[in-house]
């Protein structure tokens, strides 16, 4: 039975891996899903400090372990599942011919097509039994709730380690992304899940990242306007600016914000 870690980079499914370790069940395989904005261009939908620690940190370091790792990617991007258009819809024909344009917040398209189907069709060539192995820790219930039944398993929900323990294990294996020094998640850039702290981060530390979404923003004969929930790029784009001049961009840190819980 082989053991697949889907690792995403995140301090929980650092700690997965290291605490798996410790209890003496090996990981076959590190499978790591990479949401692309622009495959063309190579511009990745991971924050370029998460990406660059993944490719140049986290990867050598899982394999000195005897540990497999691999990256999925899907063939359609941020950009052209943007532009794709609308052939047909019953129970809105008004949108036929328009573009997705922006993913919608609690419904993003970005992560069914490019994430979860990358992983599933990996899985899927799997041609021996396998358990999958979820970051997921103890005190994340309504996350837990959702892994269902089959092969999926959680070793820390299993041994009852929390986010702020989780945090320290991967730390301690060094598996603990630079992200962790700004914010209390990972995730793609662009996510519209994002709050607006994290935009202003973005907006301050990659400018060039900003300008593709306003250049996107631009595009016309689109679904919807909005770009986080209800608010348009435009909106977001003001409150970032206004947090910017506040001086409150700054995101506080995952250890901060454990710290804080507790």
């Amino acid at each position: 039975m082989k053991n697949i870690v889907m690792y995403s980079g995140g301090k929980d499914s650092g700690a997965t891996l290291a605490v798996m370790l410790e209890k003496g069940i090996k990981p076959d395989i590190a499978l790591f899903s990479e949401v692309m904005f622009d495959n063309e261009r190579g511009i990745s939908g991971e924050a370029p400090e998460h990406i660059e620690w993944i490719n140049h940190v986290a990867k050598p370091l899982i394999e000195s372990w005897g540990i497999k790792f691999v990256t999925v990617r899907s063939k359609e991007d941020y950009i052209t599942l943007f532009h794709k258009k609308i052939i047909r819809s019953k129970e809105h024909p008004e949108r036929v011919g328009k573009l997705w344009g922006f993913p919608l917040a609690k419904g993003c398209y970005l992560k069914r097509d490019c994430k979860i189907r990358p992983m599933n069709r990996y899985l899927k060539s799997v041609s021996e039994p396998f358990t999958q192995w979820l970051g997921i820790a103890a005190d994340e219930p309504q996350r837990f709730g959702t892994l269902g039944g089959g092969n999926k398993r959680s070793i820390l929900t299993e041994k009852n380690i929390t986010e702020a323990e989780a945090f320290d294990i991967a730390e301690k294996y060094g598996l603990l992304s630079p992200i962790y020094d700004k914010k209390t998640r990972g995730g793609c850039w662009f996510c519209p899940n994002s709050s607006i702290s994290d935009f202003a981060q973005l907006k301050i530390t990659h400018p060039e990242l900003w300008r593709e979404l306003a250049k996107l923003d631009e595009k016309k004969n689109r679904v919807s306007l909005c770009f986080r929930y209800d608010e348009t790029f435009s909106e977001v784009n003001d409150k970032a600016d206004r947090l910017i001049r506040m001086g409150l961009a700054r995101q506080m840190s995952m250890w901060e914000y454990l710290r804080r819980r507790e």
